[in-house]
């Protein structure tokens, strides 16, 4: 990924790409910084009327934040999970945009984390009825290692029946969402 950062266009993507990378490596500080220029121009982009977008890589933004505040505040880590399930909740039903919010995640917690696992079901689910078999197999294989005999692009969908896998889901208050100290 890095080799692919170093000849994408400046702007806030590459900014958020740094910051992943970052992240995975642990360099909390400069995952910071990449965060805050990428918040910066953001910002830039949303008055050049590119708002969609925009926001949504902003929200990545601040889940990156939130998943080195995990990393790095063990003491927070119960409240940002709860947070996560809760704004998963409450976001529009879309195949892509659930992928991106729990490769983000998976930078700071195991997928298979009780917490994260009802999340990850759904998305499955999601993804396996609007025909991406691939994804979904994938996304079970991660929250579910060794739990059940592998599953493939043909066979996801049994796995996903299994009331055992999808009956975790945290729940929790849009007030458990504020994690400043």
């Amino acid at each position: 990924m890095a080799d692919y950062v170093a000849f994408h266009p400046k702007g806030t993507s590459k900014s958020l790409y740094k910051a992943i990378i970052d992240i995975h490596y642990g360099e909390a500080a400069s995952a910071y910084l990449h965060i805050d220029k990428a918040q910066k121009l953001s910002c830039e982009e949303l008055q050049e009327q590119l708002a969609m977008e925009t926001l949504s890589k902003t929200e990545v933004l601040v889940e990156l934040q939130e998943a080195i505040q995990y990393k790095t505040w063990p003491h927070l880590r119960d409240r940002i999970l709860r947070c996560w399930v809760s704004r998963f909740k409450r976001s529009h039903a879309d195949a892509n945009t659930w992928l991106k919010r729990l490769r983000v995640w998976m930078l700071a917690s195991e997928p298979t984390n009780p917490k994260l696992q009802g999340c990850m079901m759904d998305c499955a689910k999601l993804c396996e009825g609007s025909g991406m078999r691939e994804a979904a197999a994938m996304i079970i294989k991660w929250a579910t290692p060794g739990v059940y005999p592998p599953v493939g692009p043909g066979n996801c969908s049994e796995a996903l029946k299994r009331p055992a896998l999808t009956s975790r889901v945290a729940t929790s208050s849009t007030h458990d969402c504020v994690l400043s100290e």
